[in-house]
């Protein structure tokens, strides 16, 4: 139990006391008073606490929105380079994947698609907020280039 927690406990226990003292002295009509106060404070509390809540989950929401925000964000780069990279990667993946059965690694795709500049890693200060990244503060990341971007465009007929 926190301070907080032990604080409030007490803060009750004193309200109940006081309560019951009213009643044996007969003041029942101040008893009354004094218990309807602290059930509306009670309530209030509550209502607090899901404020704190949903604000605090509205915090989480804020940073994956910051973060996609930034993934989405373009990053300068020459038509050239990102075709260059794009190609290169295709290349790689074609070669791989006539290489035996036609499995490829996803390890080896997140490499070969840094190598090609298609994404860099980056050291992530808040949860990136991808749907499917469950990295944490700390952790490396990868995050999609200017030319990684491009080459999604293009696979769904948007980079023309």
């Amino acid at each position: 139990m926190t301070d907080k927690e032990m604080g409030n406990e007490k803060i009750g226990l004193d309200i109940d006391h006081a309560i019951h003292y009213l009643q044996v002295v007969g003041l029942n009509h101040d008893a009354d008073a004094v218990k309807e106060l602290r059930n509306r404070c009670l309530a209030e509390r509550a209502r607090a606490d899901a404020l704190a809540e949903r604000l605090e989950q509205a915090e989480g929401d804020l940073t994956v929105i910051r973060n996609l925000y930034a993934l989405a964000a373009p990053v300068p780069a020459s038509q050239d380079d990102a075709r260059d990279a794009i190609a290169g990667f295709a290349g790689a993946v074609l070669e791989a994947h006539r290489d035996g059965c036609g499995d490829l690694d996803g390890c080896w795709l997140q490499e070969t698609a840094e190598q090609y500049g298609l994404i860099e890693d980056r050291e992530v200060v808040e949860r990136c907020g991808a749907w499917h990244c469950d990295c944490s503060p700390g952790d490396t990341c990868y995050f999609l280039t200017d030319a990684g971007r491009a080459a999604i465009l293009a696979a769904k007929g948007e980079g023309k």
